[in-house]
């Protein structure tokens, strides 16, 4: 005990003169020699799970920093530790370093593990502040340290730049076979690992590299990073490449014909941009994707191993100049080649799809998007972007934002919010290979995955185009314009949002026109009169709230409903109209799809006379003469853009019939039947009512 106790106060004393006579270093005695991680002026802190955790507050900075040392020592689990300078909080940790932040007065420790029981510690004026890991501790014997990997490492084309830890270890000297891609180095690495960077260079052909130590702890596999951008500190242990995109496996032969042997667990891995011949498998959350495309060419390789197999069905889509993908069957080995990428998929086991990597990547394209009201999730190939970082205008109808999509482009998929007034989605690439139509697929119903690559949407309704149209008809007014420009300077979008924007900002403006080809754009102050039927030319119009909004239609026919058209579309009689056959029983139908501009109506009458009437509690819809009927069939007579205009004129009938029926209708309807009053007959009857939309405030596309 008394050497003991003599013994701490030589330490006290050894430590106090060291302090009065500011020497640069004072070495004591300890069980274990621990090293602290930093990198330049940056102090990593560990943020794992502590075993221990104490306030030391009662010593001083050294004494706490001294007795957390010795209290890790004497611990047997434990393997390092975090000292906090400013309070003395202590924390023991019985694993290396996992997790870790960048946090200021936090230094993290850990076991040195060699035969030395030496502490270096240095002083400065403050006695808060450690400089680099290399004067923080004595050198210690590198050959004795047991965290010693021989790690083997090739690449194709050449190894340029390898950094351990941060620190750049200098490739003349230590990777002989840098510039030699089929003769693999291997390089001793000491003391722990936390990060390994390379930089390499490949040309036009395949390229890549394949690493690995003995006992697999460093493998290459999709669990590095890989980029063609250069960031500064790309290679230092604290820079953030959470940004950066996962490695992608290359296919590449395991014979030891190729390279020396590495482990079998390993994985030939390539950046995510793309070169000549070489073959990405599509394979997305561990699910195997089939093409269902007509093959160009379909053979077994049955009679060769798995391996041989594979690399067969590569080489000859390689070779084949048409090829561009293939399907590879891992039981049967079979192998189909194809001329065009995914168009139909499906999801089967053991089915591997591989597609042809060009020259650069896939695509490098900025989509242009604006969402009426609010963009609320958007996914890149299933992958959810991140709307504060790249899309600041998503709540934004009038401003649009630009992203970047780079690499191979599969599902787009939106979530977009939409408040009470007329909403939706635009957006397109400058050369029109991305572009808002009817081709893509959207619901009001959220389906798991929805977003993913693999989910199937056949059963989605078609998206709607908002502009003025019918069966790919686009009309155009031909109403005297208030205001007439063109937007030939900017592109096809943004001239359509100038457009869309100057029409929201003119208090008299209800409609344009745009012209596609010319950027033009047509201001009105009235609804369609006069419209035509125009290539490349839209026609928007603000909406009319009482029109979008549950118009409920009385109506009765006699003898008998047959068909009945709004705004050109089949609405049902069957599902929709069941007293259809029955004249003294009315029934009610729902206008609720946008803007009413066309109904039309075809009606059987048998040897009495007969006739419909029909209206809306708000005397929107009326029948009277203004509606026009006629015994002849043409073709189209339901649709928006027929002329009706030589089509006789309704004929007023008078009701001699049950008086209670009228009280379903409004007052001011009338009972119509066609011209010549006929009998039994099928007569047809239509109400456009275009020109009659009202002013409003909310504007939509």
């Amino acid at each position: 005990m008394a050497i003991r106790k003599n013994f701490h106060i030589a330490i006290s004393m050894f430590l106090m003169v060291c302090v009065f006579m500011k020497l640069p270093v004072c070495v004591i005695s300890s069980k274990n020699c621990f090293r602290r991680l930093e990198e330049g002026d940056v102090d990593f802190c560990s943020c794992d799970h502590s075993i221990e955790d104490r306030s030391l507050s009662t010593f001083s900075f050294l004494e706490a920093l001294m007795l957390c040392s010795m209290r890790c020592s004497q611990t047997a689990s434990c393997v390092a530790y975090n000292f906090f300078n400013a309070t003395n909080q202590c924390q023991l940790f019985n694993q290396t370093l996992n997790k870790f932040s960048v946090m200021p007065g936090c230094q993290y420790y850990l076991e040195r593990g060699d035969g030395f029981r030496m502490l270096l510690i240095i002083l400065t004026d403050k006695f808060n502040k450690y400089r680099r890991s290399t004067n923080l501790f004595l050198p210690f014997d590198s050959e004795n340290f047991p965290s010693n990997k021989p790690l083997t490492i090739t690449v194709d084309n050449m190894l340029l730049e390898f950094y351990l830890n941060g620190k750049n270890i200098p490739v003349a000297s230590n990777f002989p076979n840098a510039k030699v891609w089929n003769i693999a180095d291997t390089y001793n690495m000491t003391g722990n690992v936390h990060v390994i960077a390379l930089k390499t260079f490949k040309n036009a052909f395949d390229g890549g590299f394949i690493a690995s130590t003995a006992d697999n702890y460093i493998l290459t596999n999709k669990t590095w990073k890989c980029t063609m951008n250069y960031y500064d500190g790309w290679y230092k242990i604290g820079y953030n490449d959470s940004m950066w995109p996962a490695a992608r496996y290359a296919m590449w032969p395991t014979s030891t014909d190729y390279y020396p042997p590495l482990s079998l667990a390993a994985r030939h891995t390539s950046n995510n941009q793309t070169q000549l011949h070489f073959f990405l498998t599509f394979d997305r959350l561990h699910v195997k994707t089939l093409s269902l495309i007509a093959a160009i060419e379909d053979r077994s390789w049955s009679t060769f191993s798995f391996l041989e197999a594979l690399m067969l069905c590569s080489i000859r889509c390689s070779q084949t100049a048409s090829c561009v993908a293939y399907n590879f069957f891992s039981a049967t080995k079979q192998c189909q080649l194809f001329n065009q990428t995914l168009n139909k998929f499906s999801v089967v086991s053991g089915c591997q799809y591989y597609l042809k990597k060009t020259d650069g990547p896939k695509i490098n394209k900025i989509l242009s998007i604006t969402v009426d009201d609010i963009l609320a999730e958007f996914y890149f190939n299933g992958n959810n972007i991140s709307l504060p970082l790249y899309f600041p205008n998503a709540n934004y109808f009038d401003k649009p934002d630009a992203y970047q999509l780079i690499g191979n482009l599969y599902v787009i998929g939106v979530k977009s919010d939409n408040n009470q007034n007329s909403g939706g989605i635009i957006a397109s690439t400058a050369d029109n290979y991305i572009l808002t139509n009817e081709t893509w697929k959207c619901t009001e119903k959220y389906y798991v995955g929805w977003y993913k690559i693999n989910y199937n949407d056949s059963f989605w309704p078609a998206a709607v185009q908002s502009v003025w149209q019918e069966n790919e008809v686009n009309f155009c007014s031909c109403d005297p314009a208030i205001e007439d420009r063109s937007l030939s300077t900017f592109s096809f979008l943004e001239a359509l949002m100038l457009c869309s924007m100057r029409c929201s900002q003119t208090a008299s403006c209800v409609a344009y026109n745009f012209f596609n080809a010319t950027n033009q754009c047509q201001l009105f102050n009235q609804t369609l009169n006069k419209f035509s039927v125009l290539p490349g030319c839209q026609y928007y119009l603000k909406r009319v709230d009482g029109l979008l909004a549950n118009h409920i239609l009385n109506i009765t026919v006699d003898n008998e409903l047959r068909e009945f058209y709004f705004n050109g579309n089949n609405i049902s009689v069957a599902s929709n109209f069941p007293n259809a056959v029955y004249w003294n029983q009315p029934d009610s139908y729902n206008l609720e799809v946008g803007d009413i501009h066309v109904l039309a109506f075809k009606i059987y009458n048998n040897e009495y006379t007969g006739g419909f009437i029909a209206s809306t509690p708000d005397d929107y819809i009326l029948t009277n003469e203004t509606w026009k009927c006629t015994l002849e069939y043409y073709d189209g007579w339901y649709k928006i853009h027929y002329n009706d205009s030589f089509w006789p004129d309704a004929k007023l009938q008078i009701w001699n019939k049950d008086a209670k029926l009228l009280t379903y209708f409004s007052p001011n309807a009338k009972w119509i039947i066609d011209s010549t009053d006929c009998r039994s007959c099928l007569f047809y009857c239509r109400k456009n009512f275009i020109g009659m939309l009202k002013f409003l405030t909310n504007f939509t596309n």
